[in-house]
């Protein structure tokens, strides 16, 4: 006698909403990657000439600037 599980809709419901949160947590983990991602991926060093570094704008999009486009769009508020 093979045992078989009974099937309820409040099992299914279950099934249904963790289902559901695995693709949410799915999309916030892929976007929380990216963003560490492009974290790492520049670095700025303050000794080289026009090195490249990575800043935050304030709508949240990560921007590579120099130094100087860094001083300037602070000044002006836009960073």
């Amino acid at each position: 006698q093979i045992l078989q599980p009974a099937a309820t809709a409040a099992e299914s419901d279950l099934v249904t909403a963790l289902l559901e949160r695995t693709a949410q947590n799915r999309v916030a983990n892929e976007a929380a990657v990216r963003r560490q991602t492009e974290r790492n991926a520049f670095s700025a060093y303050s000794g080289e000439p026009n090195a490249m570094r990575q800043v935050l704008s304030t709508d949240g999009a990560w921007l590579y600037l120099t130094q100087r486009e860094v001083a300037q769009m602070t000044r002006r508020g836009e960073l």
